[in-house]
């Protein structure tokens, strides 16, 4: 090794002409001397990287002689806008290539500041303190130890630890990366949706660079991710203004026959996560919604979609979300769901459509049982999510009944109640039809794993108050019209308030209440009818009527509800009857 040595004029040009990086290194000089120490020589580097200057100083052990240095210590400084930084450890140049041992320290109070004076661009900007440990030949050059923590100026937290094999010549990264952010939007944008935190692994190659189980958390707890892999990235580039990029960025996630999602794009800027395109196709098993324990159902079909994600002039939107199912006679459903900006949401709306055209083939593949026949089901309409309430529009068809329903939730003022409020009607309801559609809605319930139990506390937080009308009625031979009630039910109690219908001729109105806070439940009743005539009342009951008189009556009662037989042993009140018209005939 030399003991003096002075370079002037030198420049160091790296260009990726695909990629985007022309960096430029200008070396006006580079100085090692002799200092004032007989142990030790001076350094001294004057340089500019893209322009920006660029000084090194300080010192290493002077060899023996001018011979090999083995083991000899050296300690440098780094001078660069935004940045603080001291390198020290030992060297040996008894070999072919030069061995380094060392630690690097790094400072920045301002990371735009930073990236600048290398010639990059951020709009992220806060404070980095990073080091690593140096080993190896100059040939072949190991980084390890690495550690990186950022805090931004919106107190998001950065931690990068990790290592880069063959540092110098040709990197295989291999680091774990952690970031908690800050909250973004404020308290009014309630649906909104933050990346509250990232985290993952950056392994491969710089040209084949992979991110490898990745979490990303999200305050919506419907799109919280456990796992997204492998991730990989075509290219790193940097654009003519300065910001690194992520192009041909590939998402993998899930298995072939089960959920799974590949999305591709790319990030204009990496560093402030912005620019950002995404297009894909997810598939998910409809076998796996109505149980995720069981196995496959292929006859079910997939629910195979697209999503489209952008972010452009601080924009984050969800531009295409939708689905439908394939591969199935069984099933036909179809959603569709946009949202112009993810981080703040006013509302979101999304059509939904499906039919089941034989749903006892569908109870019987997926249970196993025989059902009963049961008529094709059909439901077209719409939902929405706005202010914490969630809306629902639309029309369920079951055979020749149809069910409207524009029905909100939401949590009641200064409570934790929430509250089911709207309008059901229907034009025509034959209970025959719709007593199958029990088995369908039992599918996705059985087994002890995903078995749901209301408990007290459960009925405590819910409510409703709903208005139920149809204008006809029809159970078995039997018929009822011009039906309509009030339905509450709050703090345990369910009541049907206002109830009317007609039914036989004549007309019922009144009040049903159910008491749960009791056990058993009491069951009250308080009511009128009026206008039966007598003789369909006693042909309801199988009798003969003696006369053809008009049926009035009121009725205040109350028993409980364990089985009839319990409810006729304990009913209690009273009821007055009375008759209108004709007589009684003589024999």
């Amino acid at each position: 090794m030399f003991a003096a040595l002075k370079l002037t004029d030198v420049t160091l040009h790296y260009l990726g002409v695909q990629s985007g990086w022309n960096e430029r290194v200008n070396i006006r000089s580079l100085t090692i001397a002799p200092s004032d120490e007989a142990e030790t020589l001076d350094v001294d580097l004057d340089a500019d990287l893209n322009g920006t200057p660029l000084q090194i100083s300080g010192e290493i052990a002077r060899p023996p002689h001018n011979g090999p240095l083995q083991n000899g210590a050296f300690e440098l400084a780094l001078t660069f806008p935004g940045i603080d930084s001291k390198i020290s450890g030992r060297i040996n140049t008894s070999t072919a290539y030069a061995g380094v041992e060392g630690e690097l320290e790094l400072s920045s109070g301002s990371l735009a500041q930073a990236l600048a004076s290398s010639g990059l661009t951020s709009e992220v900007d806060g404070q980095v303190d990073a080091s690593w440990k140096l080993s190896g030949t100059l040939e072949s050059l190991s980084i390890s130890d690495i550690e990186i923590n950022f805090t931004s100026r919106h107190s998001d937290k950065v931690t990068i630890t990790g290592a880069i094999e063959n540092a110098n010549l040709d990197p295989f990264v291999d680091l774990s990366f952690n970031a908690l952010l800050a909250p973004f939007v404020s308290a009014e944008s309630e649906l909104a949706i933050e990346i509250l935190a990232l985290a993952g692994e950056i392994y491969g190659p710089l040209n084949d660079l992979a991110i490898r189980n990745a979490q990303v958390k999200t305050n919506a707890a419907i799109l919280d991710i456990e796992t997204i892999r492998p991730i990989s990235v075509g290219h790193i580039v940097k654009s003519e203004d300065g910001r690194v990029g992520l192009q041909e960025l590939t998402i993998n996630n899930g298995t072939v026959g089960g959920p799974n999602l590949t999305l591709t794009g790319q990030i204009d800027d990496v560093i402030a996560l912005d620019g950002i395109t995404l297009t894909g196709r997810f598939e998910y098993p409809v076998s796996f919604f109505l149980n995720a324990n069981r196995e496959p159902l292929p006859d079910l079909g997939t629910l195979a979609g697209q999503i489209e994600l952008s972010d452009s002039d601080s924009w984050f939107a969800l531009n295409t979300f939708k689905a439908a199912v394939e591969g199935s006679d069984l099933l036909d459903f179809s959603f569709d769901l946009t949202v112009p900006e993810l981080r703040r949401v006013d509302e979101l709306k999304f059509a939904t459509e499906f039919a089941i055209p034989d749903p006892a083939a569908v109870v019987e593949l997926v249970s196993g049982a025989t059902s009963e026949a049961i008529p094709e089901i059909t439901f077209s309409g719409q939902s929405s999510l706005q202010s914490g309430e969630l809306g629902f529009f639309g029309e369920f068809v079951s055979g020749s009944s149809a069910i409207k329903a524009d029905l909100n939730v939401g949590q009641k003022p200064e409570t934790s109640t929430w509250l089911l409020s709207g309008d059901i009607g229907s034009e025509a309801l034959n209970l025959s039809e719709l007593s199958g559609l029990a088995q369908l809605a039992e599918l996705g319930f059985e087994g002890s794993e995903t078995g749901i139990e209301i408990t007290d506390s459960d009925a405590s937080q819910f409510a409703a108050s709903i208005h139920v009308a149809a204008k006809s009625l029809v159970a078995g031979k039997k018929k009822a019209g011009d039906i309509s009630a009030n339905v509450h039910f709050g703090d345990e109690v369910l009541s049907i308030v206002d109830l009317a219908l007609a039914y036989i001729g004549g007309r019922v109105g009144g009040d049903l209440g159910f008491n749960f806070k009791t056990e058993p439940p009491v069951v009250s009743i308080k009511g009128r009818m009026e206008k039966f005539p007598l003789k369909n009342l006693m042909n309801e009951l199988c009798l003969t009527a003696p006369i053809s008189s008009t049926v009035y009556a009121s009725l205040v009662l109350h028993g409980e509800t364990r089985s009839l037989d319990a409810f006729l042993d304990t009913l209690n009140g009273k009821m007055t009857t009375s008759l209108w018209g004709d007589v009684f005939r003589t024999v």
